[in-house]
């Protein structure tokens, strides 16, 4: 019914449209949490997925094409 709150706010998509901005190809990329967490749900230093409901949609269309 809409796109989630927060949808774009990780490292991620940001700086895969800086990428697509400036022609240059992303190679890998990781991100890490950090910060105090609210919650015991995340812990400082850890890796994580995106999440799946936010990131992981605008992800494929902004990784769309990379590949070729």
């Amino acid at each position: 019914t809409g796109i989630p709150t927060g949808t774009g706010d990780c490292c991620a998509p940001k700086l895969l449209h800086f990428a697509a901005k400036h022609s240059l190809k992303p190679l890998s990329m990781a991100e890490f949490w950090m910060g105090t967490p609210k919650s015991s749900i995340r812990f400082d230093g850890n890796y994580y997925r995106s999440c799946a409901e936010k990131c992981e949609p605008i992800l494929g269309f902004l990784l769309c094409g990379l590949g070729q």
